[in-house]
């Protein structure tokens, strides 16, 4: 003979990815009855269904903008050592904003270094084996539009360069003579 048993009423909220395995633990261990949360509460129509493999966009883009940021600054993304920030979610995305502008303010000021430097660079291979002309190379705004040439050029054509150089501010050294060839630098 069935004789009635007292019910207790639990009201258990989960995600649709979570059904099936909340269903077979929950029968596993005595009688349920599943109804819809918008059957019983009148705030549960307003809950959205949820894509449990969908992150929300807003979340993916600040987390794709601090890995790009990771990545940029050459840092692996580990969370070791990483103290939780106990700020609000708008705080943190201003203080990402922040620190999102000044990284870029340094990688602009890395590029133009990194460009100043390959001009030194090539400046200096073009002038390290000519013997020393006294230019220090210390004060790259000085030599902003300098541009040294070297080679090798027949004797009787050193005057016809030095003629076609005439209106232009230049300096052309003769370095050595062999064999009817000058070596310049210009």
């Amino acid at each position: 003979m069935f004789t009635p048993e007292k019910m207790d009423h639990l009201q258990v909220l989960f995600s649709d990815r979570d059904l099936n395995t909340v269903t077979d633990v929950v029968v596993r261990h005595g009688c349920l009855q599943m109804v819809d949360a918008a059957d019983l509460e009148p705030w549960a129509e307003a809950l959205a269904t949820a894509d449990p493999g969908e992150e929300n966009t807003e979340l993916r883009t600040q987390r794709e903008r601090v890995e790009g940021m990771l990545h940029d600054l050459g840092i692996q993304d580990s969370l070791h050592g990483v103290t939780p920030y106990t700020g609000t979610l708008r705080d943190a995305w201003e203080e990402l904003e922040r620190i999102e502008s000044r990284l870029n303010t340094l990688l602009g000021e890395l590029e133009r270094m990194n460009a100043d430097l390959a001009l030194m660079e090539e400046l200096k291979s073009r002038i390290k084996d000519l013997p020393s002309f006294g230019i220090p190379l210390e004060n790259k705004d000085s030599y902003a539009y300098l541009t040294v040439e070297t080679g090798q050029l027949a004797d009787s054509n050193v005057a016809i360069l030095k003629a076609k150089l005439k209106p232009i501010l230049h300096v052309v050294s003769v370095l050595g003579q062999v064999g009817g060839m000058s070596s310049i630098l210009v």
